[in-house]
């Protein structure tokens, strides 16, 4: 290794014990110059060592250790070092467990050493964290009720899986904001309720299973082509303004997982749309404005729970889809259908039944 330049260890499970040995070799090491570590799981002890080694190094220049789970104290300890090293110009932290001790041993570092022209670290993180609520391992994040009109100046950790932005005013019609969201590798629930969007946002986001646009101002529930070949498996439209939904609104979903979806709380009368959700399992239509029970039920594809309760459905007759349910032996269907106003003459065939 006396000549060696470059070393590449990112993704190989290396902890604390792996990171001391490999900060004992840079102690001594006159050659070495990139150090890449990433993707490991190195904590607050091995970036303690490599702190340490980092003061004595006189080559290093780039130090990659980002997605792994260094801490404050190790964030202090590289902190430190930095204070006194003269050739690192790169180091790379993202998507760790950087805290406000760690941010301000940066900072201070920072005032001190002027040859580190790059360090990406959780700064932007931490900042996310100050303002929101974070989980410790940062996969959860909570920025309800903030304030924000859009996500300028705003980077949220690389490994969130959840992120609630309620009750802000969000519309994000730009691509910036947009950016934001799409770059998250690991996204996979995204809570933007209680937002203005008014149209449902085009976002290209393969990872997200489960999107809530819930009291959006939505009038319509067209999906953009960004959605094609999506993994969505649960969607919430409730409490929106929607009147109607055309055939081809879902479209875009065909190929996707979308097995839940809740229209909740909205004006719908009809639901043509359920022809284009072949994989649709649960269908919650609360609190619309249908009269009688759609035709569409008739052939209920894969959907074995459906919700229609609060509306204003008056008769179940024997032209209803229940009697072809109940012809045709459907079993494992379930229907709610609470608070209508049923006629109870008219729908003696499904009240005797059922």
């Amino acid at each position: 290794m006396q000549t060696l330049t470059d070393l590449g260890l990112g993704d190989n499970q290396i902890g604390d014990e792996g990171a001391q040995a490999l900060g004992e070799a840079l102690k001594n090491n006159t050659t070495l110059r990139e150090l890449f570590l990433e993707k490991n799981e190195i904590g607050d002890k091995g970036a303690q060592a490599l702190g340490e080694a980092l003061q004595k190094n006189t080559t290093l220049t780039n130090l990659a250790l980002e997605d792994n789970q260094i801490g404050d104290k190790g964030a202090q300890a590289l902190g430190e070092a930095l204070k006194n090293n003269t050739t690192l110009t790169e180091l790379f932290l993202e998507v760790n467990r950087i805290g406000d001790k760690g941010a301000q041993a940066f900072g201070e570092a920072l005032q001190k050493n002027t040859f580190v022209s790059v360090i990406k670290s959780s700064v932007a993180t931490i900042d996310v964290c100050k303002l929101c609520q974070c989980s410790d391992d940062l996969t959860l994040i909570n920025c309800d009720t903030k304030g924000l009109q859009n996500l300028d100046g705003v980077d949220f950790p690389l490994n969130v899986k959840t992120l609630t932005l309620i009750n802000n005013t969000l519309k994000f019609d730009t691509i910036n904001d947009r950016i934001k969201i799409e770059s998250l590798p690991k996204l996979t629930n995204l809570i933007l309720n209680q937002n203005p969007l008014e149209i449902i946002p085009p976002f290209n986001i393969r990872t997200l299973q489960f999107l809530s646009l819930e009291d959006t101002s939505l009038t319509s529930a067209e999906f953009p082509t960004s959605y094609n070949n999506s993994s969505l498996q649960r969607i919430s439209l409730s409490n929106n303004k929607i009147h109607s939904i055309n055939e081809t609104d879902f479209l875009v979903l065909y190929n996707s997982q979308l097995t839940e979806l809740s229209l909740k709380n909205n004006q719908l009368k009809s639901c043509e749309f359920l022809l284009n959700l072949p994989r649709l399992y649960s269908i919650n239509l609360d609190k619309n404005q249908f009269t009688s029970l759609p035709q569409q039920l008739t052939t209920p594809g894969k959907i074995r729970n459906y919700s229609f309760m609060h509306n204003f459905i008056t008769v179940i007759d024997e032209t209803s889809p229940l009697n072809i349910w109940l012809k045709n032996n459907y079993t494992n269907m379930k229907i709610y259908l609470a608070n209508n106003s049923l006629d109870c003459c008219l729908s003696l065939w499904f009240i005797r039944f059922y």
